[in-house]
């Protein structure tokens, strides 16, 4: 035993001569002894660079000498490693790198460590998630805050599938709407190359940002193309934004070029079909119903269901009340049209004047009942109407201008009859 222990004490104190001798090392002869595989030399020359001590600063040199030295099994130069990854410090902030040279620092089986990190690594990033839908959803005891959690989401989604397929999937229900303005140009475009991949992979989903980044571009064709190829009810009431004469173009209309109202309402029937609880889809089919230009888009039935639902959820809205007024109106007319053609009418009206004068030769008892039974019918029309136009007055009162306009021109019909 005391033989052992002079050896040991020997031991230690040529350590000690080694350590002192490696200590005192100079500038120079650090570079030269690095130069030819020293290890000690390289972790010294690298705190050297790390500290700016006797040289210029510079942390690229430093981690270079580190790893070098790291390599050659020098514990330090490890441990500082795996301290530098842990913390970002002048390397990007890398846990997994960090396992493996705390290992290699303690003689551990870096694979063995690497893997444990991979997988904390990975949980974490569901953990990440997880928050940034709480914010997105308001849930969990957290106030609702897309704006929160799409940075949150962001952030993970630049490497993560599993937060890109999150972020594609809120995106489509609607839920980030109101944040998508916190992420800047730049930002989308880091994102842009992964939902082209997704897309080719056969996630439709990403059609939707493929679409309106295409979109931005005023490629509209692309547009088109991502849009009705994802087949969700926000895509196809993104085409019929775009060919809806109500749209402006920037602002999710086409030129006007591309402008075709039975287009819109094809799509923005689609939309309905496969979720009818689309109201902006539902909203502008009423117009389309109410407004098109062609009568193959025209329903003012349709329309009348439409802005019935909206005026229940707002009885004092009063663009709701006009356009349900309205779609009442041109119901009944169009009801009455159907009835009686215009050709008729005038042929009976023409008869009725020559029968008053005593221009027809003979009295004509069933041409007589028609036009007793138009009349009828104009009167019950006109009734129905009145209904009606009390929704178009209130939206009058409400400071509707369309409505307003409405009124000055049917008061004006009333009072010259």
């Amino acid at each position: 035993m005391v033989v052992f222990n002079r050896l040991f004490a020997a031991f230690c104190m040529s350590l000690a001569i080694v350590t002192a001798e490696a200590s005192q090392m100079s500038l120079s002869e650090c570079k030269e002894r690095a130069a030819k595989g020293d290890a000690e030399a390289m972790w010294q020359l690298g705190q050297r660079y790390e500290n700016g001590d006797g040289i210029r600063k510079d942390n690229l040199k430093a981690l270079s000498q580190y790893r070098k030295a790291a390599e050659k099994g020098h514990a330090e130069a490890c441990g500082r490693l795996a301290e530098l990854y842990e913390t970002g410090k002048i390397v990007g902030k890398d846990l997994v790198n960090a396992a493996r040279y705390r290992a290699m620092a303690k003689g551990e089986s870096v694979e063995l460590a690497a893997e444990k990190a991979e997988l904390k690594r990975q949980e974490s990033k569901v953990d990440e998630i997880e928050v940034a839908l709480d914010y997105i959803l308001g849930r969990n005891g957290k106030a609702k805050d897309p704006r929160s959690g799409i940075r949150i989401l962001y952030a993970q989604a630049k490497d993560n599938p599993t937060a890109q397929k999150v972020f594609v999937d809120r995106w489509s229900k609607g839920d980030l709407d109101d944040a998508l303005g916190v992420l800047s140009p730049d930002e989308w475009n880091l994102l842009l190359p992964w939902f082209r991949d997704a897309w080719n992979r056969g996630k439709k989903d990403a059609g939707l940002i493929l679409g309106n980044d295409a979109y931005r571009r005023k490629q509209y064709d692309l547009a088109l193309k991502y849009w009705q190829g994802c087949n969700l009810p926000k895509g196809w009431y993104f085409v019929g934004r775009f060919y809806d004469s109500w749209a402006k173009e920037g602002d999710g209309g086409g030129p006007a070029s591309m402008r075709n109202d039975t287009l819109a309402r094809r799509a923005y029937e689609r939309c309905l079909k496969i979720d009818n609880t689309w109201d902006n889809a539902k909203f502008y089919l009423g117009l389309i119903h109410l407004f098109a230009k062609r009568d193959e888009d025209l329903n003012y039935g349709k329309a009348l269901e439409i802005f019935s639902y909206f005026l229940k959820k707002a009885p004092d809205d009063k663009w709701y009340n006009y356009d349900y007024g309205l779609a009442g109106y041109w119901l009944q007319r169009s009801q009455f049209d159907r009835k009686w053609p215009k050709r008729r009418v005038e042929t009976l009206l023409s008869w009725a004047k020559l029968y008053e004068s005593s221009q027809v030769p003979e009295y004509d008892r069933r041409t007589m009942l028609d036009y007793n039974r138009m009349l009828d019918d104009w009167k019950s029309m006109e009734q129905s109407q009145e209904k009606f136009v009390s929704y178009i007055r209130k939206a009058s009162s409400l400071g509707c201008e369309s409505a307003q306009k409405f009124m000055a021109d049917y008061n004006d019909r009333k009072q010259s009859r």
